[in-house]
């Protein structure tokens, strides 16, 4: 049996880490324009 709230928990912050790269590439690519 697979703990749900560990492997949200885990999702999350996997998401939320791969969208503050997203932000910082794309915001690093707009700024050097």
């Amino acid at each position: 049996m697979v703990d749900l709230d560990f492997w949200f928990d885990f999702q999350l912050s996997l998401i939320t880490s791969f969208l503050m790269k997203v932000g910082l590439l794309t915001s690093h690519m707009l700024i050097s324009i």
